[in-house]
């Protein structure tokens, strides 16, 4: 019973901490700036510029993979047919 009685004074007393201390808080970065502060365009564009970096290097990783691909395919047609004829309609 006694042990129990500890829990609950230990949880009590941690909870009123966390509750004093969690009026001081600020819920983001951008939550305690200013109106028209400049950090608020700072964090916003650092915010996009986190965004989109895992699409552009997705992007990127396909675009030298299709490169790759087409360069690969070329020249294996070079290879199977080394003097194609100019005017083979003729």
């Amino acid at each position: 019973m006694r042990r129990l009685f500890a829990s609950r004074w230990l949880a009590a007393s941690a909870a009123a901490l966390t509750a004093g201390a969690a009026r001081d808080a600020h819920a983001c970065a951008m939550c305690g700036l200013p109106p028209g502060d400049i950090a608020t365009h700072a964090y916003n564009t650092s915010v996009l510029f986190m965004l989109s970096v895992p699409y552009a290097i997705v992007l990127v990783a396909a675009v030298v993979g299709f490169v790759a691909y087409r360069n690969a395919c070329r020249r294996r047609d070079a290879e199977e047919d080394p003097q194609p004829q100019p005017f083979s309609n003729r």
